[in-house]
């Protein structure tokens, strides 16, 4: 029998057991099933309730709820069958979503940190580069992942060689973003993957917006991704040989700001370690390859060959932890090991090089997009060793 365990929604982040399960009516005829106001989906929207077909509930004590037995559809009381949504926010599940176990990455970095192309090339790599060498795969688990993956993202930057338009703040818009939404099979092995981009002006103030914040303080994993273009010693050394982003928040006031909500939201005591892997991604690595020790490992071509190597993972992070203090100062290494025990330094380039107006020269040239990833999937044991 099929045990129970939690699922993250992908719309409104909140966990519930697979023994609870909720089902929309798909009728088309509102005279055979009328439409009622949805609460719950308008909240999460920030809209009056939109009208609605309505939702079933239902409970399993011992296997999951949302299992549908052959020949046996869950049905509206109107008769007509139905599809999976929330319990919580009664967003359309994609199929099959509760059958794996979700894992939320959160990706948290100001604005011009590069999150949207970080996002964008990794599920891209993940799909055609990475999970094959794992004799793995990666699939989008509903269609508007991969109608935005196939219609908007890789067109544009692999087709039409542009950078991808700032991700606009949610403090203007009532729209919901969605996130992309996948499925990576390693073996016998299988993870729910959710990528949700947040602007950087709206993480920089976490307490602010609920969404975002429950979108960091469930996930199981954080990736702060640090432009290094927006750190002042780097900035001196590089003025006037590239083009440099406006300044941002300090890397040190986001991850206190960050230790700050999770603590409150989980109830972490302030003398316990946070028990949660923390990458710590520096981006554009491509622009500093002019202030960085020659032969430094972080340029080294990753392998790959079926398994993550720790070895190397761990010689990258203790060099670009030597880097990061000599930028921000020895406070930051015991920060991080005072309160994110469990954390590691990667350095990656999603586009391999500097635009130039909006343009990429040379197409998109990623360089170990995939290493926070894949240290993360094996801190969970979903790769194999």
């Amino acid at each position: 029998m099929a045990r129970a365990h939690d699922v993250v929604c992908p719309f409104c982040f909140n966990q519930w057991s697979t023994r609870v399960a909720a089902f929309r009516c798909t009728s088309v005829d509102a005279k055979r099933c009328a439409r009622v106001p949805d609460e719950k989906l308008g909240r999460l929207r920030g809209i009056d309730p939109p009208s609605e077909p309505r939702v079933v509930t239902r409970t399993g004590r011992l296997g999951r709820a949302f299992e549908v037995k052959p020949g046996q559809p869950v049905r509206c009381e109107c008769g007509a069958p139905t599809r999976p949504v929330c319990p919580e926010c009664h967003s359309n599940l994609p199929q099959r979503f509760a059958d794996a176990p979700s894992r939320t990455m959160a990706l948290i970095g100001t604005k011009a940190s590069g999150k949207s192309h970080f996002i964008a090339v990794v599920v891209h790599e993940l799909e055609h580069r990475i999970a094959p060498r794992f004799s793995g795969s990666l699939m989008a688990l509903d269609d508007a992942t991969r109608t935005r993956i196939d219609t908007d993202l890789c067109p544009r930057l692999w087709g039409q060689g542009l950078v991808l338009a700032p991700t606009q703040s949610a403090r203007g818009s009532d729209v919901t973003r969605e996130p992309l939404v996948t499925r990576l099979s390693v073996g016998s092995r299988a993870s729910n993957l959710v990528f949700f981009d947040a602007a950087g002006e709206d993480l920089d103030q976490l307490d602010i917006l609920e969404r975002e914040a429950r979108y960091i303080t469930s996930s199981d994993g954080l990736i702060l991704l640090v432009d290094p273009l927006q750190i002042p010693a780097v900035r001196d050394d590089l003025e006037g040989s590239i083009e440099l982003p406006p300044l941002t928040s300090d890397v040190y006031v986001m991850l206190g700001r960050l230790a700050g909500l999770l603590r409150e939201a989980r109830g972490i005591p302030a003398k316990k370690p946070i028990d949660i892997p923390l990458a710590i991604a520096i981006s554009k690595v491509d622009a500093l390859r002019g202030l960085l020790a020659d032969h430094h490992p972080v340029f080294d071509l990753p392998a790959h060959d079926g398994r993550f190597d720790e070895s190397v993972a761990r010689t990258i992070s203790e060099h670009l932890r030597a880097d990061a203090m000599s930028w921000i100062g020895d406070r930051l290494d015991g920060f991080l090991k005072q309160e994110f025990p469990r954390h590691a330094f990667f350095g990656l380039s999603a586009l391999g090089e500097s635009p130039v107006n909006g343009r990429l020269r040379n197409g998109v040239s990623p360089h170990r997009v995939e290493d926070p990833i894949l240290w993360m999937l094996d801190r969970w044991g979903a790769l194999p060793r």
